[in-house]
């Protein structure tokens, strides 16, 4: 049962690492398109500049736990390149338990009623024109610290040597 559902996990985070890569995508093509109109014929979009800003924070949201899944993130590793694979292992599960679980419980914290305010409020763009999503947006703010608690659950579990 564990291991069906630290599978499913794991697959999740990859989706949504996909995900995020085609919000990159899309925010490229976007933001060529917005700086061709508006230089070129001197036209500009809130909506356009608002999905932009949208389309990155789902960049960075959505990517977070596949990259920490996948052991590309920044680490400083001065001494931890010396340690063989099962110090790094042990080294990364006590980092997980006093980092990353704090941080993450903090984040389910701290953005739990901000998002359900937004959410009775059906938040929307302060511009005059602007996005009418908000409110959506904000809900990844929940759902990036469960991403990140998978990606902990996969590092713990499968360790270094065995990325997705």
């Amino acid at each position: 049962m564990w291991l069906k559902a630290h599978g499913l996990l794991a697959a999740g985070n990859q989706g949504a690492f996909r995900l995020a890569a085609l919000c990159l995508l899309g925010m490229s093509l976007l933001v060529t398109v917005l700086v061709l109109a508006r230089y070129g014929l001197g036209w500009s979009s809130i909506p356009g500049a608002e999905a932009v800003m949208y389309l990155h924070a789902l960049c960075i949201a959505l990517g977070l736990a596949g990259t920490w899944q996948r052991d590309g993130h920044v680490r400083i590793d001065i001494f931890y390149r010396r340690w063989s694979p099962q110090g790094q292992l042990w080294l990364n599960r006590i980092g997980l338990l006093l980092l990353g679980l704090p941080y993450v419980l903090f984040l389910l914290w701290s953005c739990w009623d901000y998002v359900l305010l937004a959410w009775e409020r059906r938040e929307s763009s302060a511009e005059p024109g602007g996005l009418p999503w908000l409110w959506l947006l904000k809900s990844v703010l929940l759902l990036m610290p469960l991403q990140l608690l998978a990606a902990a659950l996969w590092l713990g579990w499968k360790g270094p040597e065995s990325k997705a």
